[in-house]
Order: structure tokens, then C-alpha cells, then sequence
């Protein structure tokens, strides 16, 4: 592992902690033996197992002043803790953060989750069965590690740059999260080339069929407003966002354009449909500039 900045005095390990009860008896900050070695900082948990037990733990590296750094969340399962002999060694190595890092790198399409928790804490308070429930939801690469509270939403990234089975996430996350949450809906973000059929724009990319684009409406965002109790009011900039995107086809006589489009998507009468609230206008995509057969002979005759 890694540090830079001042010398290490410190590292510590904060296990996270349960906040659905007034008293949390798993809570507890382990001090980890460390060591410098030249691949970095090597830390080692403690040997009692009954002190570290599995679970997500908080990692802090502390200066000599106390200062300490932003933690990382590093998980300690039961293969890093010896059980045998009464013999346990947590040892907390470069590979472990890193592969926990990968789950949460941004890799396909990006996927904006409206949840609602039935727990009266809210959905950042009672968070891990949506966590896991959401992990599990077909095509799901990696779930944010933590929700947007004043927004009710995760936020996830699919395996490709495809579009979700709406359909059949919101069966199974129900009987996932056995109906702990009111699943309200997702927004997605499209990359893709934009074209007018009949007076009505789709999108398509390499990774997913045409999708319709629609104005947003009243209700279509899935970020909810919890001084109305509904979902949150289309600014008047996303409101206008599809009739500025339909202007590109207009005046300027453009037949496809490239864009980023941002909104609450549907599946309507087995069609899909996205309600755009915010787009941004990409490069056109590079072309395979190749001289023609019939050119270089031309050339080769001259």
C-alpha cells in the first residue's frame, strides 16, 4: 500500500458502524502494527480474531501530529483471519485495496437508482440491503458505495454501455430486498448519435438498441423532493433541454448529431424511452479515411 505525505506514526482501523440502534456493541478502533517496506506500507491486523473480526473496516494512516489521512474502506474476510490453533492474522495488503477499488471504477452505462426506505431513518441509515440487493440486480458492474440521502438515489454502472432490464430489476430487487424499499424508477446516461424519424428523435449506440427521446415532465424525475413528498420539480433548464436539442435539427439542417443525454428512462408499451433533462453536445465521431481502390491505381498510372 502506498502513502504519501508526512512520516507514519499511526494506522488505524475504524469497523463500521451499525446505525439502526442506539448502542453499537460490534464498534471498536483496532491499532495496526505496520511496517515500511519497498513496495510501500505493510499493515498486519491483530492476531486475536475475537479483535478483528470480518466485515468492512475504515483504514486511517495518522502523522506524527495526529493528523489523518482520508480512510479507505478495506474489507477483512474470513480467508485474511487464521481461525486454526487459535492463531489469527489479518494482514491488509496493496492487492486488497485495490481490488476493492476496482468494484466501484466507473465502467458502463451509468445508472441513477430512485429508492425509497421503508425504514423511518431513512435510505442512507438502512443502506445495506439496498447495497447488496442492488449488487446482485442482472447487467450491475458496481453500486456506489453510498446513497445520495437528500436525493433518495444509488447511484450504479452497468458492465457495458448498454441500457437496464427495468422489467426484471424491479421483480428481483423486490424479493431481494424482500419490499424493505419502493423502487421509483432509474435515469441513465447515453452516449450516442442522435437522429429524427418521423418528427421524433431517437438515440442508438453500439451497445443498445434505439431509445426514444422525450420531453421531461413534472413527474418524471426520479431525485425526490422530501419537503413535497414527490419526486423533485424539472428545473426550467431541463425542461428546455429536449426543445434545445430538438433545435440541432432544425435551422441547421443536421441529420444526426452526437450527444450525452441524461434522464429518467421507461419502458413504454414495450418501447424504450428516455425523458432527457440534461444533454451535452460530443465530437463527431472519427471517420475510416481510406483513399478508394480505384483512386491509387489512378495515382500509380500518373
Amino acid at each position: 500500500m502506498g502513502a504519501s505525505g508526512p512520516d507514519v506514526a499511526r494506522v488505524t482501523a475504524v469497523r463500521t458502524g451499525s446505525v439502526t440502534h442506539s448502542l453499537d456493541c460490534n464498534q471498536r478502533l483496532l491499532e495496526l502494527r505496520f511496517e515500511l517496506t519497498d513496495a510501500g506500507l505493510r499493515v498486519h491486523g491483530p492476531a486475536d480474531r475475537k479483535v478483528c473480526p470480518p466485515g468492512y473496516y475504515m483504514l486511517f494512516i495518522l502523522s506524527a501530529a495526529g493528523v489523518p489521512s482520508i480512510s479507505r474502506m478495506v474489507r477483512i474476510g474470513s480467508p485474511a483471519i487464521a481461525a486454526r490453533a487459535g492463531a489469527a492474522v489479518a494482514t491488509v495488503v496493496a492487492t486488497a485495496l485495490e481490488m476493492d477499488a476496482a468494484r466501484t471504477v466507473p465502467f458502463g452505462t451509468r445508472v441513477v437508482v430512485g429508492l425509497k426506505s421503508r425504514c423511518p431513518y431513512g435510505l442512507a441509515a438502512c443502506w445495506g440491503g439496498a447495497y447488496q440487493s442492488l449488487k446482485r440486480l442482472p447487467a450491475v458492474a458496481s453500486v456506489t458505495r453510498e446513497a445520495n440521502a437528500a436525493e433518495s438515489t444509488a447511484e450504479l454502472f452497468l458492465n457495458e454501455n448498454g441500457i437496464p432490464d427495468i422489467a426484471a430489476w424491479k421483480v428481483q430487487f423486490k424479493q431481494s430486498a424482500n419490499g424493505s424499499y419502493d423502487f421509483r424508477g432509474v435515469e441513465i446516461t447515453l452516449e450516442g448519435t442522435v437522429r429524427t424519424r418521423v418528427g421524433q428523435l431517437f438515440i442508438k449506440g453500439t451497445k443498445y438498441p434505439r431509445v426514444e427521446i422525450r420531453q421531461i415532465g413534472a413527474i418524471d424525475k426520479i431525485q425526490w423532493d422530501w419537503d413535497r413528498k414527490a419526486p423533485l420539480v424539472p428545473t426550467a433548464e431541463e425542461q428546455s433541454a429536449f426543445a434545445s436539442l430538438s433545435k440541432q435539427f432544425g435551422s441547421s439542417g443536421r441529420k444526426s448529431v452526437r450527444v450525452k443525454l441524461t434522464g429518467p428512462f421507461q419502458v413504454i408499451s414495450g418501447k424504450p424511452v428516455l425523458f432527457v433533462r440534461t444533454f451535452e453536445q460530443l465530437p463527431a465521431a472519427p471517420r475510416n479515411r481510406q483513399t478508394p481502390a480505384r483512386s491509387r491505381r489512378l495515382s500509380k498510372r500518373g
